[in-house]
């Protein structure tokens, strides 16, 4: 469940929640903390930056709101990062090419 970052291009199919903490390691059973991959105006990604990941200069995340989650995942695509945290930053960089992705327990 670590490490586990939730990709999507629409999310909400189970509703909104009321009961997530964000900061937190354990956002809550079966929600997700959700989070737009790129800031509306947002820098354009030339194909250099593509190739080389850490050169990409990324933007605070938006925060779309608390949503619940279940089995048949809101957000579907499932990213894993390498560390023992994910960064928002490697969050956006794992979930390139959509446009949210959702943080839930340490990082799943």
């Amino acid at each position: 469940w670590k490490n586990q970052v939730f990709c999507g291009n629409s999310f909400g199919k189970h509703g909104h929640s009321d009961e997530c903490s964000c900061g937190e390691s354990n956002v809550g059973a079966w929600r997700q903390c959700v989070y737009a991959v790129e800031e509306p105006n947002a820098i354009t990604v030339t194909a250099a930056q593509v190739s080389h990941p850490k050169a990409q200069k990324f933007t605070p995340p938006a925060f779309q709101g608390c949503y619940l989650d279940a089995q048949d995942r809101d957000l579907p695509k499932v990213a894993r990062g390498s560390g023992a945290v994910v960064t928002h930053e490697e969050a956006k960089q794992m979930c390139f090419g959509y446009k949210y992705y959702g943080i839930q327990y340490k990082n799943q």
